[in-house]
């Protein structure tokens, strides 16, 4: 095939789009449109860069048909077999209003769980991205429901998860230099005063946390909560040094917890890399997990209330000290990711769903006799 991925192609926004050409330069003919200065693409991607639109309203009002007539003539020159777009808005509705079909689409999370509620604008354009893509891959159940209820068509969706490079994240045996690592920054205040709750059983508590350092208000909660001795902050890491950190870590924790029952935000690829490296978890229970049951289950690790900084802290605690149930978690951790999260396996499916778009519409083309 011949694929035209639309996608953030920048150092730290283009993690998601440089594992997709990683698995897809290796049989089919690539194209990469960004609005963001890339980095870091392979060099068997043809890449164009478009700036974004400049700022201010009268500039965007200006801009915009202009834009829109470059971004067309550009993808008339590069005719692809499918044109592809990671993230709704941006990059989605760039590619609905292009015109061009077979027209594939992932949403990110935030673009279809809150995005669209901002604003009246940001729903019509939502929506508008969402009926005009011919495939719609989502990760879960809930952000297939979540996409039918902003008017994306049922048979459009297939729900496959990314996965997991199991190549690169696998467990290690290396020393624990930290008891906790936390990757994200959502959640902070709980996260912190939790670990400050800790610190009082634990005096010693070393804590990893990755993509915040430089952040001032967070260094203000960990000087106030008397903890930031105890926590260590990285600035942004790249994905491919992630394994290394994580496997240095002796318990896991993700605290993100959006606080609505909108689907669309999924689990996080970060959860499936730590359990992918043997780790055990302690997450908050929000839908994406509480929901989970019978043969959709494939969380086992622990969970706390997502708004009870004192319930993540025993949960820490109560992990850290009890080494059978860590060495249990471990190893369904890893078991689960290798039957449902095998990136490779996983972007077969996705690649098949891709596939199949691009040869029903060369169907329809030659019943037309074009």
């Amino acid at each position: 095939m011949k694929i035209c991925f639309l996608a953030d192609g920048s150092r730290k926004g283009g993690v998601f789009i440089r594992e997709w050409i990683n698995y897809f330069v290796k049989n089919h003919e690539l194209s990469l449109v960004t609005f963001n200065k890339p980095s870091g693409i392979d060099e068997r991607v043809d890449t164009h860069y478009i700036p974004r639109i400049e700022t201010g309203k009268l500039m965007k009002t200006l801009s915009l048909p202009n834009f829109i007539l470059k971004f067309r003539g550009l993808i008339k020159k590069i005719n692809p077999d499918i044109l592809y777009a990671h993230y709704v808005l941006h990059y989605g509705l760039a590619g609905a209003l292009s015109g061009f079909h077979p027209f594939g689409l992932s949403p990110l999370g935030s673009d279809i769980a809150t995005v669209p509620d901002r604003a009246q604008i940001f729903r019509y354009a939502t929506t508008f991205a969402l009926k005009k893509a011919d495939l719609i891959q989502v990760q879960d159940l809930l952000s297939a429901e979540r996409v039918m209820e902003l008017g994306a068509d049922e048979r459009k969706i297939s729900v496959i998860p990314w996965g997991v490079n199991l190549e690169k994240f696998k467990t290690r045996k290396v020393e624990k230099e930290y008891d906790v690592i936390n990757v994200n920054r959502y959640n902070a205040d709980t996260f912190i005063k939790a670990i400050s709750i800790v610190k009082n059983d634990i005096p010693n508590i070393k804590v990893l946390w990755l993509g915040v350092k430089g952040e001032h208000h967070l260094i203000d909660l960990l000087k106030k909560f008397d903890v930031l001795k105890n926590v260590k902050l990285e600035s942004f890491v790249n994905n491919q040094d992630i394994p290394k950190y994580l496997s240095k870590a002796r318990i896991f924790v993700d605290g993100f917890y959006p606080g609505h029952d909108k689907g669309g935000h999924s689990y996080g690829v970060a959860l499936h890399e730590a359990m992918a490296c043997g780790i055990p978890t302690i997450v908050a229970n929000r839908q994406e997990i509480y929901k989970l049951k019978g043969k959709n289950k494939w969380y086992f690790g622990w969970t706390f209330d997502g708004n009870r900084h004192e319930d993540l802290a025993n949960k820490i605690i109560s992990l850290l000290e009890n080494d059978g149930e860590k060495k249990k978690i471990s190893r369904k951790n890893r078991e689960i990711v290798e039957k449902r999260f095998n990136f490779s396996k996983n972007m077969e499916k996705i690649e098949n769903e891709m596939e199949r778009i691009v040869d029903s519409y060369k169907q329809k083309s030659l019943d037309k006799g074009e």
